[in-house]
């Protein structure tokens, strides 16, 4: 398998889409993530992990007063 480990940075209101094919999870940094994907709404503090669906449009989000950071972390078979 393959890791890729990238970091991103959302000022407050802030938000990415990402097309999910592979196994992959979010690692908070600093802040809360509010995801989306469809009806499924979550939110993840920091030092926390979230896995995301696969095969999915996930929406990400900084509903915060606060800087957000996270790791997304992708497995590659």
């Amino acid at each position: 398998h393959k890791l890729r480990v990238r970091t991103f940075s959302l000022a407050t209101g802030g938000q990415r889409e990402e097309s999910i094919s592979d196994p992959n999870f979010v690692y908070v940094i600093e802040g809360t993530l509010t995801t989306s994907a469809g009806k499924d709404v979550s939110r993840t503090e920091a030092n926390k992990a979230v896995s995301l669906p696969l095969a999915t449009q996930v929406v990400m989000k900084n509903e915060g007063t606060a800087a957000l950071r996270y790791l997304l972390v992708d497995v590659h078979p």
